[in-house]
């Protein structure tokens, strides 16, 4: 199991969501899946699926078996990830770094890292919309490393805005947060029913930085290590638990989907060591 947050990390995540109208979650098991090596000199953000209990079609589709019994085949899909930023060690450690950090979260403009008017200088703040349809992994965006400590990280799915990266053709994804389209059957003998989600409400979650395949928290020191990849890592096997199409309104299911998406995330770095000499 992964390593619980701390209290103060807790309370705080919560508070700021529920300010906010984001939904969190607490953390769960580890992916098993290693991140690839990092690049010297940046901060390489990423987000990434884990595909253990999912089955993918030929056409990129792909299925799942809730905790219901449930079988949820999933045809057309878009997510937005709106932000996901580094947290400073001491960006929740004590009264002034709590406050500031809430700020960051709940001021709707620009992130901070724990510092009053300050740019958090390695968060990746251009929001882009991601196809869920094949699932495949996704370069978020590079940030200079400046030489500070990171133990934390913040990830934010939220509704489009119009300048939103990779926005799709196919359908209108502006001020959408999910959009999931496909069937479910009660059993895998029942016969197909058609279902579709579309919400904009966001979901935020901050999480402990840990090393792939390694329950432990872990400390970037990008003085001493230059560099690395941080990888989101996000479960669709899960994604539907607890999600009855035939019985949920609306939008009970789109809070239930916000939920456990954020409530098996992870978020490894793998990090550059500094050369010696």
């Amino acid at each position: 199991m992964r390593p619980a947050l701390r209290p103060t990390l807790r309370a705080l995540t919560v508070l700021a969501c529920g300010l906010s109208g984001l939904v969190c979650a607490p953390p769960d098991d580890a992916p098993t899946t290693s991140a690839p090596a990092p690049v010297a000199g940046a901060l390489a953000y990423h987000a990434d699926w884990r595909l253990e209990g999912v089955t993918a079609h030929a056409d990129g589709a792909w299925s799942v078996t809730n905790d219901l019994g449930h079988v949820i085949t999933v045809t057309r899909g878009y997510l937005t990830t709106y932000s996901v930023e580094l947290a400073e060690c001491s960006d929740l450690d004590g009264a002034t770094g709590q406050r500031g950090w809430l700020r960051s979260l709940l001021g709707g403009g620009v992130a901070h890292a724990g510092h009053d008017d300050v740019p958090n200088p390695v968060a990746m703040q251009v929001a882009q919309v991601e196809t869920l349809v094949p699932l495949s992994p996704r370069q978020l965006g590079t940030a200079a490393v400046i030489g500070r400590t990171y133990c934390r990280a913040h990830y934010l799915v939220a509704r489009a805005p119009e300048d939103a990266l990779d926005l799709p053709n196919d359908v209108d994804m502006v001020a959408t947060a999910l959009l999931l389209e496909g069937t479910w059957q009660a059993t895998p003998e029942a016969a197909p029913q058609p279902f579709a989600v579309r919400t904009s409400l966001a979901n935020g979650r901050i999480a402990e930085l840990v090393k792939p395949g390694d329950d432990t928290a872990f400390r970037l020191d990008t003085t001493a290590q230059p560099g690395a990849r941080v990888t989101v890592w996000r479960d669709p096997a899960r994604l539907f638990d607890g999600v009855d199409f035939g019985a949920m309104g609306d939008r009970a299911v789109q809070r239930a989907l916000l939920t456990n998406l954020m409530d098996d995330l992870q978020i490894t770095t793998t990090p550059v060591v500094a050369a010696e000499g």
